[in-house]
Order: structure tokens, then sequence, then C-alpha cells
């Protein structure tokens, strides 16, 4: 995966994400981005007049951290596991991350639980009925995006919006290890995965909101 040559639809999704923060950068003394990817959304909160020195970046993959550590300070985190920190934060953003969770209704309570008050979580989420046309034409079971009302019982809906993106890009932003390929498989599925180059698919995403 490279996002920063093929995620293309990420940064637009990330981009209205920040769109979307409405608080005025002089009050707001700290963010958190859990997901980070190479660092897209603090590169917009710092063009929109954010403090690089306020911003706390947080993934998984050390090779994006590599590139998101030129925006604002990164740390190597699995959300899977409990995060804790020593200070709260008044915006916390996640932006096309929160998909990977294993349990996404326990991961989004803790998120909550480290917002100062009057913070905001807000987040961009692919849900159920994403990619569709991907698993359709590989003939296997699609991934297990999120339903909206499993979000719902934590997160308040801004707005839900469609974006369509090339089949094969979209794929290999997938990681591919997602698509549960078998050894016994893998060969029929290589001759399809080379019709999706002609394809576009849709990501369903909602973009929801806390307010602590």
């Amino acid at each position: 995966m490279n996002y920063t040559q093929n995620g293309v639809i990420q940064k637009i999704i990330a981009t209205k994400l920040v769109e979307l923060i409405t608080q005025k950068p002089c009050d707001v003394s700290s963010v958190l981005d859990i997901g980070c990817g190479t660092g897209f959304i603090a590169q917009k909160l710092i063009e929109k007049g954010f403090s690089s020195e306020k911003i706390l970046q947080v993934d998984t993959n050390p090779e994006s951290l590599k590139v998101a550590q030129q925006f604002a300070e990164v740390r190597t985190i699995n959300f899977n596991s409990p995060l804790k920190f020593t200070q709260k934060f008044d915006i916390i953003t996640s932006s096309m991350s929160l998909q990977w969770a294993e349990n996404l209704s326990k991961t989004i309570e803790n998120i909550k639980s480290l917002l100062n008050k009057n913070g905001i979580f807000i987040a961009s989420i692919p849900m159920e009925g994403s990619l569709d046309e991907i698993y359709n034409a590989l003939a296997i079971s699609p991934f297990s995006f999120p339903k909206i009302d499993d979000i719902l019982q934590h997160l308040t809906l801004i707005q839900s919006k469609k974006f369509q993106e090339n089949a094969f890009i979209a794929l290999k932003n997938l990681h591919n290890c997602n698509l549960k390929l078998t050894t016994q498989s893998t060969r029929i599925h290589h001759r399809k995965i080379a019709s999706l180059k002609t394809q576009f698919t849709m990501w369903n995403i909602g973009f929801f909101i806390y307010t602590n």
C-alpha cells in the first residue's frame, strides 16, 4: 500500500473531515490524530492555522510515520490496545482507519475518554456497502465494514457521502490481505484482478462527531 501515491480518495475524505472542524486554532491546545498514515490530516490542520507543536499523530505503520513526522510528532501505537496518554485532547481525529478496529465499540469509547471537557472527536469511516464492486468481481465474501447503526450508538452522523475510485487502486489500498485469498483460489482471483483496472468502485463514507 502507498497512500502517498495512491490514496487520492483518502486525501479527499481527510480534507472534508478537516473542513468540518469549526474550532479556532487559537482555542485548541492539543490535537490527536489516530491512524494518521502519512500525516495528511496534520498537514491540512497546519494549513488551517493549527500549530504543529500541538498535534500528535499515531499509527501502527512505521513506514507511514517516517513521512508523517515531517508535519508533527509521531508515535507508533495500535488503537486495538487501550490508548493511554499523560494528557487529554481538545480535538481527536480519525480518518479512514476505524474500520480496522477489532472491537469498534470499545475503541470508540476508549477514544472518547481521552477528550478534554468540551473536546470533540470527529471521524470518517467507510461503511457497509463500500467497495462491493471489488468483492462481487472477485466472487468472495466482502470485508466487514461497520454498519451505521453500530456507530450511531456512540457518535452522531454529520453526513454520509459516496466517493468513486478506480477499483484496482482501491484494491491496493486495502492491502490485498483483507481479501482472504487462499492458495487454492489465488490463480483464479489474479485473473479477475486484472479486469478491475478498468472498473470503478464506490466508497460509502460516514462522517461522525462526538462532543464531550
